[in-house]
């Protein structure tokens, strides 16, 4: 999705403002720049114009998008050295323990290791506890805004039998609305 961090308050000003400033002119105003299409199998079944209700829905959508994006950051700066632990658990395993049909064999000594890289592991996730628990946060209210915008859209269906939709805004470039076997970019 496309990145437009904005206060939800501010979009609507601005949108009113817009509208309000091109009553007068023949141009077509904000909420005129949005459209949805519809599609099976990678053909239009459908183009509308979008209402308020689903422009509204579709940019909290993409705020929330946005904001995971850079709340996911700082994870991602931990993320080699919390793969670089892991690998270093995952190839001790095997050598910690070995079992065959009459001996089980425990290496203390890798278990000990294997128990420092995860305590290191632990200790990384604790010092980055608010940022994982603001990614879950995030990840609820990008859940709750994703099914409002699914009912919005599926609203205006009108029982058309599709299998995605393309979102068409004012940002929308031509290259990004292209079909794939089924894979969408919008």
């Amino acid at each position: 999705m496309k990145k437009l961090f904005v206060f939800p308050a501010l979009i609507i000003t601005t949108a009113l403002a817009a509208s309000v400033a091109t009553a007068n002119n023949s141009t077509p105003t904000a909420i005129d720049l949005y459209k949805v299409r519809y599609l099976k199998d990678c053909q239009t079944l459908s183009e509308k114009p979008m209402t308020q209700a689903q422009v509204d829905s579709y940019l909290k959508l993409e705020d929330y998008a946005d904001q995971m994006d850079r709340l996911q950051k700082p994870i991602s700066k931990l993320q080699p050295q919390l793969d670089t632990l892991s690998d270093k658990i995952k190839n001790i395993s095997g050598d910690a323990v070995i079992e065959n049909d009459t001996e089980l064999h425990i290496n203390k000594t890798l278990l000990q290791q294997q128990t420092h890289y995860a305590k290191q592991i632990e200790q990384l996730v604790s010092a980055h506890k608010k940022d994982f628990d603001a990614l879950e946060s995030m990840g609820s209210k990008i859940s709750e805004a994703a099914s409002e915008f699914e009912k919005q859209f599926k609203q205006s269906a009108g029982g058309l039998d599709y299998d995605n939709i393309q979102i068409i805004s004012p940002t929308t470039k031509a290259n990004e609305l292209v079909c794939h076997k089924g894979v969408f970019n919008i």
